[in-house]
C-alpha cells in the first residue's frame, strides 16, 4: 500500500503519532520528516489526503464528533486545524513562544482542547472559534509526554518527561492540584471511570523503578508497577514507552516499547505482561504509538524508523498483525526529524 509516495513525502516517511475518529473510519497519522499528515480509510488502509502541517507535529487529536483534528507543531509554536469531513486545513493557530506545543487532547464535550507546552504552559482553545481562551501555569513541566482528559473534563493529567512527575490539573479552577513522582513518564492511559491511570516511561532501562505504573487516582497512590519480559533480552528490555493504548472496555493495555522492538499485551487490573506482538521483523523497528479503533477490534501502531517504516494493522482477537501500511520507498532518519 503505497502511504508515503515520494511526491507527498519528499523527505522520507516516519509516521509518529496516530489518531481515529470515534466512528473508526479515519486514521490521522502525523509524518516527523517532512511535517505533514496523512489522512487514512481504515476501509481499505489507504490515503485518503497528505495535508502539509507546521514543523515536526508532536501529536494528533480529534473532537468527540468526529469533525475536527488538532496536530500541535513543537518547532513553529503553531496548532494546525484539520476539517476531518473536508479533509483540508481549516486554519493554523499560533501559541506564544514557549518551547514548543508538544501534547493535545479534547475535552468530552468537544468545547474546549488543552495544549500542552514544553515550558510552564496549558493553553485552552475554543474549537468554534480556534482562539485560546485560558492559560493553566506550570512550574517546571519541562519536555512534555501525553496529555489525558477525565471522562467528566475536570481533571486532567501531564506527563512532565524531564522533572519526573506526572501533573494533575484541575480544568476546572484551571490550576495544578497535585503531581505523582514517576522518572521518565511519558505515555499516559485513563481507565473510563478516572479511578486508574497508567504511566509508561521513556528512557533507557534502569531509570525508572518499573516501566509501566498504575496509580489510584483518588489517593495518588502506587497500587502496582511491572518490568517487561523479553525473550531477546537483554538486547531487548521494555522500556522506552511513548504511548499506551487501553482497550474500550478496559481489560487490556497494549504498550508499544521502541526498546523492546514489540508491543507488550497486559492484562488492565492487575499490570501482568500476558503477551507480546512483534509488529516488524526488521531488528531496528521502533513502535512509537498505538491507537483501537472503537470497536476494540483493531490496534494500529505506528512505527518510525530508518528502512522501511509501517503502520500496523492488529487484530486484537488473535492478537496477529492482519495488515501493514507501508512505506513504498526507503529513506534514512535524520536528527531534524526529532
Amino acid at each position: 500500500i503505497d502511504l508515503y509516495p515520494e511526491a507527498s513525502h519528499p523527505l522520507g516517511p516516519a509516521p509518529t503519532h496516530v489518531a481515529i475518529t470515534p466512528d473508526g473510519g479515519r486514521l490521522v497519522v502525523t509524518n516527523a520528516h517532512d511535517s505533514s499528515v496523512a489522512v487514512i480509510d481504515t476501509a481499505t488502509n489507504t490515503v485518503v489526503k497528505t495535508l502539509a502541517v507546521g514543523q515536526m507535529p508532536a501529536d494528533a487529536a480529534i473532537s468527540p464528533d468526529g469533525s475536527l483534528a488538532y496536530v500541535p507543531n513543537k518547532y513553529d509554536w503553531t496548532v494546525t486545524a484539520i476539517d476531518l469531513s473536508a479533509t483540508d486545513v481549516l486554519t493554523t493557530i499560533n501559541v506564544p513562544d514557549g518551547g514548543g506545543p508538544f501534547a493535545v487532547a479534547f475535552a468530552p464535550d468537544g468545547n474546549r482542547a488543552y495544549v500542552a507546552m514544553q515550558d510552564a504552559s496549558v493553553y485552552v482553545i475554543d474549537p468554534a472559534t480556534h482562539a485560546i481562551t485560558d492559560t493553566i501555569a506550570v512550574t517546571n513541566a519541562g519536555h512534555t509526554g501525553d496529555l489525558v482528559i477525565s471522562a467528566d473534563g475536570n481533571t486532567g493529567y501531564l506527563a512532565a518527561l524531564n522533572s519526573d512527575e506526572v501533573i494533575v490539573l484541575d480544568l476546572v479552577s484551571s490550576t495544578v492540584t497535585d503531581t505523582l513522582t514517576v522518572v521518565n513518564p511519558k505515555g499516559l492511559a485513563l481507565s473510563a471511570d478516572g479511578s486508574r491511570l497508567y504511566v509508561g516511561t521513556f528512557g533507557f532501562a534502569g531509570e525508572s523503578d518499573y516501566h509501566l505504573w498504575m496509580f489510584d487516582t483518588h489517593s495518588g497512590d502506587v497500587i502496582t508497577g511491572t518490568n517487561f519480559e523479553h525473550p531477546g533480552a537483554p538486547r531487548l528490555v521494555g522500556s522506552d514507552i511513548q504511548g499506551l493504548a487501553l482497550t474500550p472496555d478496559g481489560s487490556h493495555l497494549y504498550v508499544p516499547s521502541i526498546d523492546g522492538e514489540s508491543v507488550f499485551i497486559v492484562d488492565a487490573a492487575t499490570l501482568e505482561q500476558i503477551g507480546m506482538i512483534l509488529t516488524n521483523p526488521s531488528p531496528t523497528f521502533a513502535p512509537l504509538r498505538g491507537v483501537i479503533s472503537p470497536d476494540g477490534a483493531y490496534l494500529y501502531v505506528a512505527s518510525w524508523m530508518r528502512e522501511p517504516t509501517t503502520v500496523s494493522v492488529i487484530d486484537t482477537a488473535t492478537q496477529r498483525i492482519v495488515g501493514e501500511i507501508v512505506a513504498d520507498r526507503e529513506g534514512p532518519c535524520t536528527s531534524a526529524s526529532w
